[in-house]
């Protein structure tokens, strides 16, 4: 039986201010940021560093790559682009 994720605390970056949101799966991810930043999916992408090289997280596969590559310090930092829409 695979071990469920364990809740991470990231730290969030929106437009450069950073706030911590906690989160077991890309769902609970997305709900985070709703709460905390009243985002929807669509208006934004994830993105994180590791080892020199950037990742999106666009799905569970790759919140649980993400979450097996804390950065050197052993936290966890994710970027959020808001997407703009054409008007």
């Amino acid at each position: 039986m695979k071990e469920p994720n364990p809740r991470l605390t990231i730290t969030c970056s929106v437009e450069g201010e950073d706030t911590a949101v906690v989160a077991t799966n890309l769902a609970s991810l997305h709900a985070a940021i709703r709460d905390d930043q009243g985002l929807e999916p669509h208006q934004y992408r994830i993105e994180y560093t590791a080892k020199g090289k950037t990742f999106k997280i666009k799905n569970e596969n790759s919140f649980e790559a993400f979450s097996q590559r804390p950065r050197d310090d052993g936290e966890y930092e994710i970027v959020l682009y808001l997407i703009e829409k054409d008007t």
